[in-house]
């Protein structure tokens, strides 16, 4: 599902350095979206403190209220996001927001 449409949607991580979760959801983001073939320029992650500011626009831009969290956005507008771990695999989750956002 994410390969099916690995160039019609953006996808972010943000993620803490010091959650055991966000040290667990960042390389699977990052195997994730290898595997599917996203091109870089469809995805990208950010690193967080504990304030959740990760000293870029991207804190204000996407309101992030806890790490880890990955976004799913289309044509810049958010259409899925994923708080904390995610119940099963983090492909599995990914692929529920876009059957989800693809069914509307």
């Amino acid at each position: 599902m994410i390969k099916a449409n690995n160039t019609k949607y953006k996808f972010v991580a943000v993620a803490s350095t010091w959650d055991a979760s966000s040290k667990k959801l960042l390389p699977q983001f990052y195997k994730v979206m290898i595997l599917a073939s996203v091109p870089d320029a469809n995805f990208e992650a950010y690193t967080v403190d504990q304030n959740q500011q990760s000293g870029t626009d991207a804190d204000q831009a996407y309101k992030v209220k806890k790490a880890p969290t990955v976004l799913v956005l289309q044509e810049g507008k958010e259409v899925g996001r994923i708080s904390g771990e995610p119940n099963g695999s983090l492909e599995d989750a990914l692929a529920q927001v876009i059957m989800r956002n693809n069914d509307k």
